[in-house]
C-alpha cells in the first residue's frame, strides 16, 4: 500500500493500534455470519460495514479514498470476507458506518444535553463505549496502549462533563425565561 504514502494523512491513524497493518488477524477462520452476530451484540454495525470502513481507511490519499482498491483488496485483508466488492458497493457501506457513527453521536449528545444522564452515568458510558472500541481493535490485530486509552476516556469524559454543564446553563436560562414572563 505503498501508492497512498504520498498522503498528508498522519501515519500513525493509518492503522490504529497495528502500524503494520496487519488486520483482523483474530478472526481469521471465523464465518462472517459468526463476525456480524458479535458485532450486532456489541454495535449496529455489521461486520461488512465494520470491516469495508477500516479498510477504507487504509486506501485513504491525500485526495480521497481509492474505493475500486478497497473493494478489490477485501478478501486478502478481511478473513471472513470472500469476495471483492465494487467501488459503489464499498462507498455505500462506508457511508452507511459514517451515518450510524453519526446517529449514535447524536442520540448519546441528545440524552446528555437533556439531562437524562448524570455525569457519573455518562461517564460509565463513555467507558464502556471505550472498552467496546478496544474489543474491536483487538479483533483487527491492534492494540491501544493503557496511555492513549486513559488520554482518550479523559477528553471524551472532559468533553460530555462541559455539554453538561451547558446544557444546565442553557435549561436554568430557559426555566428563567418561562418564569419572567409567565403565563
Amino acid at each position: 500500500m505503498s501508492e497512498n504514502d504520498d498522503s498528508d494523512d498522519d501515519s500513525e491513524n493509518k492503522h490504529t493500534g497495528n502500524p503494520e497493518g496487519d488486520r483482523f488477524t483474530k478472526l481469521r477462520g471465523a464465518e462472517y455470519d459468526r463476525v456480524n452476530d458479535l458485532l450486532r451484540d456489541q454495535t449496529t454495525l455489521t461486520a461488512r460495514e465494520w470491516a469495508i470502513a477500516r479498510v477504507c481507511n487504509d486506501f485513504r490519499t491525500g485526495t480521497g479514498i481509492k474505493y475500486t482498491a478497497a473493494g478489490e483488496a477485501l478478501p486478502d485483508i478481511v478473513p471472513f470476507m470472500a469476495d471483492e466488492y465494487s467501488a459503489g458497493a464499498v462507498s455505500s457501506a462506508k457511508h452507511r458506518f459514517d451515518t450510524k457513527v453519526q446517529e449514535a453521536a447524536g442520540t448519546l449528545l441528545y440524552g446528555a444535553l437533556c439531562g437524562v444522564y448524570t455525569t457519573d452515568e455518562l461517564d460509565e458510558i463513555l467507558h464502556d463505549a471505550t472498552e467496546v472500541a478496544k474489543f474491536l481493535i483487538e479483533l483487527e490485530g491492534g492494540e491501544i496502549d493503557h496511555e492513549h486509552e486513559l488520554e482518550a476516556e479523559q477528553q471524551l469524559a472532559d468533553a460530555m462533563r462541559e455539554v453538561r454543564e451547558k446544557s444546565v446553563e442553557v435549561r436554568d436560562r430557559l426555566e428563567s425565561e418561562d418564569d419572567d414572563g409567565g403565563e
